[in-house]
């Protein structure tokens, strides 16, 4: 088993249209996947799933939230010591959205069995240009010297900098989504040609599959 997996969750939108899907059976699909997609961590004993929980702006679909609230009634959080951490530009949201995000984030924070790491708002891009300005910072402030920067420093300086690299990344679009860029390197990529909403177990287990064979 790969010790860091992720999954790119794609648009949910899209998903809705392609089926004509009413909002209630969108967020009740994609919940339903991402307690899978935990139940398949913890079953398969992998230390570190990643999700990144795709939203656009002005969504009518509030998934991201109703996800949050799904994990904060969960059980199998709490039983299984599984720690949620947000990454991802979310200080803006819906106040109902970052309250729930610091609930579970507190409620969870002195676990370390599991680690469940979720991406809001987020992009590989943009993540890596965030460090880039802590880093022009400190350099401006004499803290650090630009001739002994190094590619750790760039590491360190990254929301998802305690992560460690991801193994296997499971893609639900046609493209790489950049999730987790900058660490993702080496990592094998799968390609599901389907939705999240319409992705199983058995789906997870091919990509899992593919990553033993790749590395064998």
């Amino acid at each position: 088993m790969p010790k860091h997996m992720a999954i790119n969750l794609g648009n949910a939108e899209k998903w809705a249209i392609k089926t004509n899907s009413d909002t209630n059976k969108t967020i009740d699909k994609t919940n339903k996947r991402v307690l899978e997609a935990i139940d398949f961590q913890l079953k398969k004993d992998i230390p570190v799933l990643t999700l990144n929980l795709i939203e656009p702006d002005n969504s009518k679909f509030n998934i991201v939230n109703n996800i949050i609230k799904s994990l904060l009634d969960s059980k199998v959080i709490y039983e299984e010591k599984v720690r949620v951490y947000v990454v991802g530009d979310w200080y803006g949201a819906d106040i109902d959205l970052i309250e729930n995000i610091k609930k579970i984030m507190d409620k969870t924070k002195d676990y370390d069995k599991y680690f469940l790491n979720l991406c809001i708002n987020y992009t590989g891009q943009k993540e890596i240009l965030t460090a880039l300005k802590l880093l022009v910072k400190k350099t401006i402030a004499d803290k650090l010297s630009i001739d002994e920067l190094k590619l750790e420093d760039i590491k360190d300086n990254l929301s998802t900098s305690y992560f460690i690299p991801p193994e296997l990344i499971i893609e639900t679009e046609k493209d790489y989504s950049g999730l987790l860029l900058w660490d993702s390197v080496g990592a094998v990529i799968y390609y599901v040609e389907k939705y999240f909403q319409e992705i199983d177990k058995g789906d997870i287990e091919k990509a899992v599959s593919y990553f033993n064979k790749l590395n064998n």
